[in-house]
């Protein structure tokens, strides 16, 4: 909820829709996941398991470099920027 008012305030509520979308697709994917009983398949093959956590764990790394190398500002083009302007 903050960080959907939040965007809402800093990029709009237009381009805030989008983040709220793929919120709301990965809570589903979460909860088909669980119903399906993919926990169990994790249990029986805990190999499968280890390289979700491993991509996981890439995937945060990424992130955290692309933070890092942004220097804590929004990733906003210059083209965004003279858009919104208008």
């Amino acid at each position: 909820m903050t960080l959907a008012l939040t965007m809402g305030m800093s990029i709009g509520y237009k381009r805030t829709l989008w983040m709220m979308v793929g919120e709301l697709l990965g809570v589903a994917l979460v909860a088909l996941a669980a119903i399906l009983g993919i926990a169990a398949v994790m249990l029986k093959y805990p190999d499968i398991f280890f390289a979700f956590k491993a991509v996981g764990a890439a995937y945060l790394f990424y992130l955290g470099i692309q933070m890092w190398r942004s220097k804590g500002k929004l990733a906003i083009s210059s083209d965004m920027e003279h858009q919104q302007a208008q």
